[in-house]
């Protein structure tokens, strides 16, 4: 407000009927009188969609992330290692973030491909994609927060 100009924040918090938490996107527009005052404000809000630059080129974004979880059959950790597998971290990567070792997170992989009657992880990542897992995010890593955008 004291640069005069909009600014757009993004607000992660229990938005809806269900009260979820997701992030939304807010603009807000400050209007001023002849003497330079700030009058009020106009804030115009809506869900934030997220994108990465794969999804984007392949024409597959935007799309809104879900921290509700599309399948039952999976575990929590079986979740979110296929959750930053999707992202493109390898294995050493993926343990680093879980605190897992990194043979403990090529097991777990295995088991998820058997699982799910996969046998490479081309088939993998359609597979991901075909029952939704790729809006998934891990409930933990979405937390109530502002920042500013713009």
């Amino acid at each position: 407000m004291q640069r005069r100009t909009s600014t757009s924040l993004l607000i992660t918090g229990h938005f809806g009927k269900e009260k979820c938490l997701q992030p939304y996107i807010f603009d807000i527009h400050p209007f001023f009188d002849e003497t330079g005052q700030l009058i009020g404000t106009l804030a115009q809000a809506r869900q934030c969609q997220f994108f990465s630059a794969l999804d984007y080129i392949q024409g597959k974004s935007p799309k809104t992330l879900t921290p509700s979880l599309p399948n039952t059959i999976l575990t929590q950790r079986e979740l979110e290692i296929i959750f930053y597998g999707y992202q493109g971290l390898i294995s050493k990567e993926v343990a680093e973030y879980l605190h897992l070792s990194r043979r403990a997170v090529n097991n777990k992989l295995v088991r998820i491909y058997e699982k799910m009657g996969v046998d490479n992880n081309d088939e993998f990542r359609k597979w991901i994609e075909e029952i939704g897992l790729n809006h998934f995010i891990p409930h933990h890593l979405l937390t109530s927060s502002i920042q500013v955008i713009d």
